[in-house]
């Protein structure tokens, strides 16, 4: 196994390589299947190549993380500022993408025309969350996020929206204060008697 961990080499997409500490093969009637341990911890957000000499290489998926007890204690997320929070003086966008190499926030002026404002980088930020503050009032300014994970972007809704545009395409930035109707108050409930009255 040290003469195959000699042939191996794993490459991130800038060209750097890390070094394998060892390898572990099991021999089965139907399969082989081995378990590289590198020197050091391979950064999640990257997208690796795993090359060995004389057989080609392949991309390394990291897929299978998600359900570890490391992946949960370095990336759960307990914040209650998920999806655009607005205030009258300025919105702050939160998402919880820990697999990305690049989040950008589209604004949009309409909820579902080709008519992009603009497209702003956001910054990397605590277990795996993606941030980024924006002044002024955007109520009523659409919004979606183009996330990139293994070197594919997508385009998407942000999951955690207050609001969204027709067909739920993008989100929207709302003051939820303005849409209560005149009279409202959240004291004014029912009682319910029961749980299966709600």
């Amino acid at each position: 196994a040290q003469d195959s961990v000699k042939k191996l080499s794993v490459t991130d997409s800038k060209g750097r390589e890390y070094p394998v500490e060892k390898l572990t093969s099991a021999l089965s009637s139907d399969r082989t299947t081995a378990v590289i341990t590198m020197k050091e911890s391979l950064p999640l957000q990257e997208t690796y190549r795993l090359k060995l000499e004389g057989y080609g290489e392949l991309g390394i998926s990291s897929n299978h993380l998600f359900s570890t007890k490391e992946f949960e204690e370095t990336y759960y997320y307990d914040g209650d500022d998920l999806g655009a929070v607005w205030t009258k003086e300025k919105t702050t966008f939160r998402l919880w993408a820990p697999m990305a190499t690049e989040v950008l926030l589209n604004f949009y002026e309409t909820g579902n025309e080709k008519d992009r404002i603009e497209s702003i980088p956001m910054n990397p930020d605590v277990k795996g969350t993606w941030y980024f503050e924006k002044t002024g009032d955007l109520n009523g300014v659409y919004y979606t996020y183009s996330v990139t994970v293994d070197g594919n972007t997508k385009e998407a809704v942000d999951p955690y929206a207050k609001a969204v545009g027709a067909n739920g395409i993008r989100g929207m930035v709302i003051d939820l204060d303005s849409t209560d109707p005149v009279g409202f108050t959240q004291e004014d409930k029912p009682k319910l008697i029961s749980p299966t009255d709600a």
